[in-house]
């Protein structure tokens, strides 16, 4: 929905070139997700192929920076994780986060291996937000779905695997927000 509102803002704004390029990265982007949607779990490596299209197409609008960093010790074709699990959190950290800053925003995505611990953290240097508070400051009408689904997920899946638990942490403050996806027991 946030790409679509993106693709119509470009439109108002009379900018044909920008909405082509954004309605051809969104068109792949879409192809991609509804192909691997049904899928329980998909390889790291094209997990991250959907995640920088999403933030391509999102740059086309904010102009932020972004950067992707994979510790060595990972494979990231070998590994798998949940399908589209870490969109909501790229998506968030972009609309929440950064978007406002255009070309000084940045959002890190860092993928490391912590003993058999696999660990995503998703960065960005937005002005952060009371953790505690945050649910309840947005009016019920303007709340997203985005991380109260991916946490519900990350339980389901600690459920139906209780040997590798995945969690969701979200540390906020004046530098900017960290959501941290734990998949405990994952690189065994």
């Amino acid at each position: 929905f946030n790409a679509l509102n993106s693709i119509q803002g470009l439109v108002r704004r009379r900018d044909t070139a920008s909405a082509e390029r954004y309605l051809d990265n969104f068109s792949r982007l879409m192809q991609e997700s509804l192909r691997t949607g049904n899928t329980e779990m998909i390889s790291l490596d094209k997990e991250l192929k959907m995640l920088e299209s999403y933030m391509e197409l999102e740059k086309l609008r904010f102009n932020f920076h972004y950067s992707v960093q994979v510790c060595g010790t990972i494979n990231p074709h070998t590994t798998e994780i949940p399908t589209l699990l870490l969109q909501p959190l790229i998506e968030n950290a972009i609309r929440h986060g950064i978007s406002g800053l255009y070309d000084q925003g940045l959002l890190r995505l860092e993928i490391g291996a912590h003993g058999n611990d696999l660990q995503i953290d998703v960065i960005d240097n937005g002005k952060g937000f009371d953790v505690g508070a945050a649910s309840h400051s947005v009016p019920s009408d303007r709340r997203g779905y985005g991380i109260q689904l991916t946490r519900e997920r990350s339980q389901l899946l600690s459920d139906l695997h209780p040997a590798q638990p995945v969690t969701l942490t979200i540390r906020s403050g004046a530098d900017g927000t960290t959501a941290t996806m734990r998949f405990k027991n994952w690189l065994i």
